[in-house]
């Protein structure tokens, strides 16, 4: 499960981008909470989301040029 940040429409573009992925749904079927402890504003490349769960795993996420998210 992923606690999603509050954001407005200007800042929560790449929030909006990343919930769409496999990424983002693999963490919505983990039973563990994951928190971001960053997210990126904007939607243009490099754009980053860090979270952690409740276990203290973190996990990054970055937008690349192509449009794609992946994860290191």
């Amino acid at each position: 499960m992923i606690d999603w940040p509050e954001a407005d429409d200007k800042e929560g573009k790449a929030l909006k981008l990343f919930k769409k992925t496999s990424l983002a749904a693999d963490l919505e079927d983990d039973a563990r909470k994951w928190t971001f402890l960053a997210y990126a504003r904007s939607d243009a490349p490099p754009a980053r989301m860090i979270l952690r769960s409740d276990d203290g795993k973190t996990r990054t996420f970055s937008l690349e040029d192509t449009g794609f998210w992946r994860e290191g």
